[in-house]
């Protein structure tokens, strides 16, 4: 691999990459501290993403539960 890239650190990172591409960022990865660090910053990151539990907001569900009885009786019709 010639140049590593932010998003194939994050391939890396989700287990996307070949098995040559995962050897490439390995050895980059111990070789470069600049992309060690962001490899480590964006595994903090997608860690913490992965994390967060998020609901929409019941005034959302509404509106949207609003739409869908409008539509469907307009195709009744």
């Amino acid at each position: 691999m010639a140049k590593i890239y932010t998003d194939d650190l994050i391939r890396f990172i989700y287990h996307e990459t070949t098995s040559e591409e995962s050897n490439d960022i390995s050895v980059a990865l111990l070789s470069n501290s600049y992309l060690m660090a962001e490899f480590e910053l964006l595994n903090e990151t997608i860690t913490q993403l992965d994390s967060i539990s998020m609901n929409p907001h019941p005034t959302s569900i509404k509106i949207i539960m609003e739409e869908s009885r409008k539509q469907s009786a307009e195709f009744a019709h």
